[in-house]
């Protein structure tokens, strides 16, 4: 992320300002005299060491909160300043919490401006139209308006579920599994999903969930997969996960795709998906089990609560998109 975005933008804007970059050691020379450091805050006390008279945090709500008081005490060279620049992730993270309410209250060392993507002249004009008709409402206030929005209870409501037959060709088909079992213990069950799309259209081929061994697991993953002949096997690859994605790949000739949410929470995951399915691109056949719609219909997000056949959609529909923003397939 920060190569394929950050670094490319910063070079395309200021790239006759650049004297030097190394790009192994991730350090640029500029002709002012500045010395920038390029680093990742995946681990926040790895920042500690340099004395610095500005940062940047880039898409700073999906990292740890403690990245905030690590950099702070980095500041020690005149003059400083400390931008941050994000989407938003709700309001009960540490950005709302630590730099959003501060600004609003009128705190002097603290600033915000907020950019509506509508109001970028560089992207394209079908862009915003595009998103709007994929996000739902309440969702594109974040992402398209870049409002703090709070948590929305059930999300899902039952008029927009469609029911359609599967079309007989031109259809590919991902398989999203979850493995919630290896990471909360035996009350969660595994979940399959299999989502096939055609065009701009979803369909929800069947839905597969039980309490499994490992082994039973993985063979079940095998058959489903044979089964809809899947062009994509998605699943979660963290910590348990990670053992049951090798296994696959060494056992199988299957497309075995791990796939890491990179910090999004269930919320934010899920609120695209809810999207499509208001707007009409999910469709459902009529054989799923009702358990399933009555975890889709009561998910609000929050953890602790079962929600592995959707954290299973989740994976699969992403699985035909290949987006490598939320996960890295």
């Amino acid at each position: 992320m920060l190569r394929d975005a950050t670094q490319l933008t910063f070079f395309d804007e200021f790239g006759d300002a650049i004297v030097e970059h190394n790009k192994s050691e991730g350090v640029t020379k500029m002709v002012n005299g500045t010395t920038i450091f390029w680093r990742s805050a995946d681990k926040p006390d790895s920042l500690r060491g340099p004395n610095l008279n500005w940062f940047w945090l880039d898409e700073a709500d999906y990292m740890d909160g403690a990245i905030w008081d690590v950099m702070l005490g980095r500041i020690r060279r005149d003059p400083t300043k400390c931008w941050i620049t994000t989407s938003p992730n709700g309001d009960t993270n540490w950005v709302y919490e630590r730099i959003y309410q501060k600004a609003m209250r009128g705190n002097p060392d603290y600033h915000v401006v907020t950019a509506k993507t509508r109001d970028n002249v560089n992207l394209p004009s079908e862009y915003v139209r595009n998103l709007e008709e994929t996000y739902t409402s309440e969702y594109a206030r974040q992402e398209l308006e870049g409002e703090f929005i709070g948590p929305m209870g059930r999300i899902m409501r039952r008029e927009w579920l469609q029911y359609a037959l599967l079309p007989e060709d031109d259809i590919s088909y991902v398989i999203g599994v979850d493995l919630a079992v290896g990471m909360k213990g035996n009350a969660d069950d595994r979940a399959i999903a299999v989502v096939g799309k055609r065009g701009t259209t979803y369909y929800v081929a069947d839905m597969i969930y039980g309490k499994w061994s490992f082994n039973e697991t993985k063979e079940r993953i095998k058959q489903t997969a044979y089964n809809w002949n899947a062009v994509r096997v998605c699943v979660e690859n963290v910590a348990y996960q990670e053992v049951m994605v090798q296994q696959l790949r060494a056992e199988t000739m299957l497309n075995i795709q791990g796939v890491n949410p990179r910090g999004r929470n269930k919320l934010t995951r899920f609120l695209p998906i809810a999207g499509k399915y208001e707007h009409g691109y999910i469709r459902h056949v009529n054989t799923l089990p009702l358990e399933f719609t009555d975890q889709l219909l009561m998910f609000d997000g929050k953890d602790g609560k079962q929600d592995d056949m959707v954290d299973a959609l989740i994976y699969a529909v992403n699985g035909h998109e290949s987006n490598t923003y939320v996960y890295e397939l």
